[in-house]
């Protein structure tokens, strides 16, 4: 199956940066009501760590109540070099892992995220100077 766009689907993306190596990305708001979001890929990659370690990638939907339910989860390994940029990690989700939940145009009372939508979360290991990570895909 090639990983193809959807006629009437809408690309979204977002990004997000830290110092700390703890980041979060979502894609889906609750402007999107009536709409299913389908997330496609993404990369992570940290500048810098003072110790090898390793990143845990979690991406998971929201639901209309209650935490977030998980529908992946990855092992990034940074090595160690302060100043040191480790290897870009890539990820495409061939077919889009897909939110089972549409969105509301509410938001969840426990996680502070829009009904419906993905989020995914890399929480580093000890050391990381900095990071990135990027979420893309669609909403039908």
């Amino acid at each position: 199956m090639a990983n193809r766009v959807v006629p009437s689907s809408v690309p979204v993306s977002a990004s997000s940066t830290g110092a700390a190596g703890s980041v979060v990305a979502i894609i889906g708001a609750n402007a999107n009501v009536g709409r299913t979001v389908h997330a496609s890929g993404f990369v992570y990659q940290t500048g810098g760590a003072t110790a090898i370690g390793n990143v845990t990638i979690t991406m998971s939907y929201t639901p209309a109540t209650g935490a977030l339910v998980t529908l992946g989860t990855w092992v990034y390994v940074q090595n160690a070099g302060a100043t040191a940029s480790n290897p870009a990690y890539e990820v495409n989700c061939i077919p889009p892992m897909q939110s089972p939940q549409p969105i509301t145009g509410t938001t969840n009372g426990t996680t502070g995220t829009p009904i419906g939508s993905i989020t995914i979360q890399a929480t580093a290991g000890a050391g990381t100077t900095n990071a990135a990570l990027s979420l893309w895909g669609f909403l039908l």
